[in-house]
């Protein structure tokens, strides 16, 4: 028969044995939380990778799109100002944004490529024999939004995109004008010469400087015939062949642009744009700019 202190000590032994097994579910719960708490975090920013960021990246790369043409039409306005003031001589510096703005810690910026095609097959010839040279592009590496293209070409800003799409944003100077016995038209097209510059990648912010060179003017009042033809090599054909038929152009046009004699240049569709237009009167203006970079910075003109 056991004694009470042998009770006391076997009683003692068990209740000594209750807290082991109770710091040992404890530490199983911990465990776990913690794998809980992982799993949720896991979710969460995969949540964020899939659908927050993609969409804040497609904000921001649209916004740096807008700001790219934005800046396109002010190095177009600095072209026709020089044009309307070629006595100063001056040259006029223009911004342009390099790359979208970025989402940290994961949303990278998108890069942007700026570059000239000075001697492409790229040329507007017009009926006098004279021949327009020259681009200025930027390359929007967008990820999220689409990628494309924001062009100066021939005094016009131009938006391209995928598959040969192509908008005109800024068409180049043109007025058309109703004259005895007919129309009239007045068109301001820019050359680009490349003196000073290279292409631009990455991000941040560069200037474009351009400098009037000369100015060539042809002027007729004479013309006959059922048309003149206007015709355009260029990368993006829509968006000329719509200029020409939008309604500021539409009582000098004689039928919608002839869109033709399409080859690839440097893995690039090039195509021709033949406009007849219906007119006893021209007077074309092709002015000659000179391209190179310049330093940009706030206040800088």
């Amino acid at each position: 028969m056991r004694s009470f202190s042998g009770l006391a000590a076997g009683r003692a032994r068990k209740v000594r044995r209750h807290p082991r097994r109770m710091r040992g579910t404890r530490g199983v719960g911990s465990a776990i939380a913690v794998v809980f708490i992982i799993l949720i975090l896991v979710a969460a920013i995969n949540s964020y990778l899939v659908t927050t960021l993609p969409q804040q990246m497609s904000v921001l790369e649209f916004q740096h799109a807008i700001v790219v043409k934005d800046e396109f039409e002010q190095l177009q306005s600095n072209v026709l100002l020089e044009s309307a003031n070629p006595s100063t001589h001056s040259y006029i510096i223009a911004p342009i944004q390099l790359g979208s703005q970025g989402e940290p810690p994961f949303g990278n910026p998108a890069a942007s490529t700026v570059f000239t095609d000075p001697a492409s097959s790229n040329s507007a010839r017009i009926s006098t024999g004279q021949t327009v040279l020259g681009g200025l592009f930027d390359t929007l590496y967008n990820r999220y939004f689409p990628i494309n293209t924001v062009v100066y070409e021939y005094g016009a800003v131009i938006q391209g995109g995928p598959a040969n799409y192509s908008t005109m944003i800024s068409p180049p100077l043109a007025n058309a004008y109703r004259i005895t016995g007919g129309y009239g038209l007045n068109l301001t097209m820019v050359q680009l010469v490349v003196q000073n510059f290279s292409i631009q990648s990455g991000t941040g912010v560069m200037g474009v400087a351009t400098h009037l060179l000369n100015t060539f003017t042809y002027s007729s009042t004479t013309l006959t015939g059922p048309a003149q033809w206007f015709n355009i090599t260029t990368p993006y054909p829509g968006a000329w062949a719509s200029y020409f038929n939008s309604s500021a152009l539409y009582s000098v046009v004689v039928s919608w642009p002839y869109i033709h004699a399409c080859s690839t240049s440097s893995g690039e569709l090039v195509c021709t744009v033949s406009v007849p237009l219906r007119l006893q009167a021209i007077t074309i203006t092709v002015d000659t700019v000179g391209l190179s970079l310049g330093s940009w910075s706030a206040g800088s003109t």
